[in-house]
């Protein structure tokens, strides 16, 4: 009956494997320390909050299409691989295929990976990454 001892502390050590501390899964995380103008400056850009229709950030459209564009579309649209190219199309072409892709049609080849970028924006985001585009 020696191994008992060590069979019982083995069962609960397994017995604990895999297995998460509940207070962890519900604790808020820290609070991040005050960043310096310096380090402002030295930061990568935030990707943009959704704005309200009518909002005049002229960054948004810069922000969302390189955030959720440029690595598919090129940094200037020019298109990349089965990706098309999107410069030289109008704001209002660019935000029709958006807003279709939002409601659900076929656009194109690309409609099942482009309905979750189109879903995530609002409608004054898709008009400022059209605006954006359309000055490629």
């Amino acid at each position: 009956m020696r191994s008992s001892p060590f069979l019982l502390i083995t069962a609960l050590a397994l017995a604990g494997c895999g297995q998460r501390d509940a207070a962890q899964e519900t604790a808020a995380p820290a609070p991040q320390a005050a960043v310096t103008a310096e380090q402002a400056d030295e930061a990568p850009l935030p990707v943009a909050a959704p704005v309200a229709a009518g909002d005049a950030e002229p960054d948004v459209g810069r922000l969302k299409y390189a955030a959720n564009c440029l690595s598919c579309h090129g940094a200037s649209g020019q298109g990349m691989g089965p990706f098309p190219k999107l410069a030289g199309q109008s704001a209002d072409e660019i935000a029709g295929k958006l807003r279709d892709y939002r409601a659900g049609k076929t656009v194109g080849a690309q409609t099942a990976t482009m309905v979750p970028f189109a879903k995530a924006l609002s409608e004054a985001e898709v008009d400022a990454v059209a605006r954006y585009i359309a000055t490629f």
